[in-house]
């Protein structure tokens, strides 16, 4: 029997054949490819409006909203109000408290989108919980104070934006980077969550949610309330969406910082009121020499503070800082003699501050200054304060101050200079009776700019009842 031959035209129909079929499946898989590329395009989108929205609404309210329930269609936050927590952590995007449509809560696949944000204590859903208004961007404050009992800045303007932002936020990973509490910009305000195509723990619009839920560590993070969230390539098409390497989610995020900034509610560089300053107790005079002072001669003539440096000296050039103990602490100048270490007008004791930033006012609190009697005479003793500028040797401002209380207790003033300084000594002269030393420490001093209150935190108010004296 002879076998029958294929001719050339036979041939021929079946490569034509084996083409077309080569190009519907390749025209298949480009349509399902674009179809799913032009999903994902349509989900970024969504998310981007939903983060725009979400940061009108901070920059309206200073916080966020709490998620809403996902098994209901209001699209309510819930609670719908400020709050430390939220009744539904793992709840859907609240379009409606947002002023979304419904139809843009959705992905392109039409699951509800998730949100996930940051609450608690320190949380962004508390009132003025997302606001670092109040923080400062530059504080020239020796002691800086901390973020309030609720992790807030308060409204003095002397908390700098990093305390605000440290320890908060969600951690998230984007493609390798981390995003916490322990970053510059903290970790996440929020995070929007696509369950993508698979669609795996969505829920559905009437609130129904998906039976079948993720099997990959990463997707089972994405859907907790707290994460840890992961960004990273969706996985190749044909890994299952039952796989245990499977990822398909689309996440959009935004750090403390960034929403801060979006929503206009970032730290400002307020004005200072206090400049630079210290009180002259055991720890900031420890920590300036190194080690804890005894009483008396600390052996060194400067000692460098935050913003300050502070020198001794007597009618015959520098002298050695003393450290004066008692009911107040104090510093004084060793060479001079007199009580206690103190600065004694007989030896022309004085303390010089050297800033490094230019005041006009001086707040500062004497100890064992005040008002005496010698047999039938009254007197008070008495303080030269010399401004210096830029380094010139003449004073832009000199003025004397009295003691208006009885000796041994403390005596506070504010002196403004006028015109800026960045250099004051303080000289004990005698006092108004000329032949009665003045012999007093210095507790504390603040540096002030023209406006707001400058005052010590040793200063107790008007005297007699406190301890303020009048220039």
């Amino acid at each position: 029997m002879r076998r029958r031959q294929l001719g050339a035209g036979g041939i021929f129909v079946v490569v034509v054949v084996l083409l077309a079929i080569v190009f519907v499946a390749a025209l298949f898989t480009l349509s399902r490819t674009s179809t799913n590329v032009d999903a994902q395009a349509r989900t970024a989108a969504s998310l981007a409006n939903a983060a725009a929205a979400l940061e009108q609404f901070a920059s309206a309210n200073a916080r966020l909203p709490c998620p809403a329930d996902p098994t209901q269609d209001t699209g309510l936050a819930s609670p719908d109000a400020a709050s430390v927590n939220c009744d539904f952590p793992t709840g859907s995007l609240p379009w409606a408290t947002i002023g979304m449509r419904r139809d843009d809560a959705f992905d392109a696949w039409g699951w509800k989108i998730f949100y996930r944000v940051y609450s608690g204590n320190g949380g962004m859903t508390q009132a003025n919980g997302a606001s670092m208004v109040n923080c400062d961007t530059v504080q020239a404050l020796t002691m800086r104070q901390p973020v309030d009992a609720n992790q807030l800045c308060p409204a003095t303007h002397d908390t700098v934006d990093s305390d605000f932002i440290a320890g908060k936020g969600l951690t998230v990973t984007d493609f390798g980077t981390t995003y916490n509490g322990s970053s510059a910009s903290g970790g996440a305000a929020y995070v929007l969550v696509s369950p993508g195509p698979s669609g795996f723990g969505g829920y559905t619009g009437s609130g129904s949610q998906n039976p079948n839920q993720p099997k990959s560590n990463d997707e089972k993070n994405n859907l907790k309330s707290t994460g840890p969230f992961v960004l990273e390539a969706a996985s190749a098409p044909d890994v299952a969406p039952d796989d245990n390497s499977h990822y398909d989610d689309i996440l959009l995020y935004r750090t403390i910082a960034d929403l801060a900034r979006k929503a206009n509610l970032a730290a400002r560089d307020w004005p200072d009121t206090i400049l630079a300053g210290v009180k002259f107790d055991s720890t900031s005079v420890g920590n300036a020499l190194g080690s804890s002072p005894g009483s008396g001669d600390i052996g060194v003539t400067s000692l460098t503070f935050p913003y300050a440096t502070v020198s001794a000296y007597n009618s015959g050039g520098a002298d050695d800082l003393t450290f004066v103990t008692g009911s107040t602490t104090g510093i004084g100048a060793a060479g001079g003699g007199g009580s206690a270490n103190n600065l004694n007008s007989s030896a022309g004791d004085g303390i010089r501050i050297d800033l490094t930033q230019k005041a006009q006012r001086l707040a500062i609190t004497f100890g064992n200054f005040g008002t005496g009697t010698f047999f039938f005479f009254s007197y008070a003793e008495q303080a030269q304060l010399d401004f210096y500028s830029g380094g010139s040797p003449t004073p832009v401002y000199t003025t004397t101050v009295q003691g208006c209380k009885s000796d041994g207790g403390l005596a506070s003033f504010t002196v403004n200079a006028g015109t800026q300084f960045d250099t004051v000594k303080i000289t004990s002269v005698a006092s108004t009776l000329s032949f009665e030393p003045s012999s007093f420490n210095i507790a504390e001093f603040d540096t002030c700019g023209a406006s707001g209150t400058c005052i010590t935190t040793l200063d107790t108010g008007a005297a007699p009842a406190g301890n303020h004296c009048t220039p």
